[in-house]
């Protein structure tokens, strides 16, 4: 029972950090339109995808 209580307390940390991160990915677009140059090249958008991929 300690078990699956730690692993969904990890689980639901990562599900929020995947949520956060591309909240903040967006926030970031909005608000600093002069970065979205630099927020939307090929490998800023691979490394983000990458950073999802291995929180979720």
């Amino acid at each position: 029972m300690k078990i699956k209580r730690k692993l969904f307390r990890l689980w639901t940390g990562e599900l929020t950090a995947t949520l956060l991160f591309a909240v903040l990915w967006i926030g970031y677009l909005n608000e600093f339109s002069h970065l979205a140059f630099y927020l939307t090249t090929f490998s800023s958008v691979y490394a983000f995808i990458v950073l999802e991929f291995i929180l979720f």
